[in-house]
């Protein structure tokens, strides 16, 4: 079939279109393919802009996931002097009452001995 065959082939059942009527129905195709790429041009816009608020928003969430790990560090690093100067606290309260105790045996020791010394029940050496 030629191209001519092709323009004048009318469907089975229904009439062709006039002039006027195919004039319509391209004007109408047309302006709806100049509404959807305008629509479509619109969409992308709208995605771009999605995508840079995505990226601000998630370059924010890093930063403050970093912050968040900085302050963790710290603060485990702060309770750790914390727990280090309460076990020297302790240490040294503990020193002191050794020395305290070991004084205070020390002469109990040094009394009995005395009292040894001076007691006439004691048994002799030989």
């Amino acid at each position: 079939m030629s191209q001519m065959d092709v323009l004048s082939a009318k469907p089975a059942g229904r009439p062709a279109p006039s002039l006027n009527e195919f004039v319509d129905q391209f004007e109408s195709a047309m302006k709806e393919k100049r509404d959807l790429a305008a629509l479509l041009k619109q969409v992308m816009n709208e995605k771009a802009v999605l995508n840079q608020m995505y990226e601000k928003a998630r370059t924010e969430i890093e930063n403050l996931r970093a912050q968040l790990n900085g302050r963790s560090d710290s603060l485990v690093s702060v309770r750790e002097k914390l727990i280090r100067e309460e076990f020297d606290r302790k240490f040294q309260e503990l020193t002191v009452e050794v020395r305290r105790e070991r004084n205070k045996y020390s002469q109990l020791v040094n009394e009995l001995k005395k009292q040894l010394s001076s007691c006439i029940c004691r048994v002799n050496a030989r």
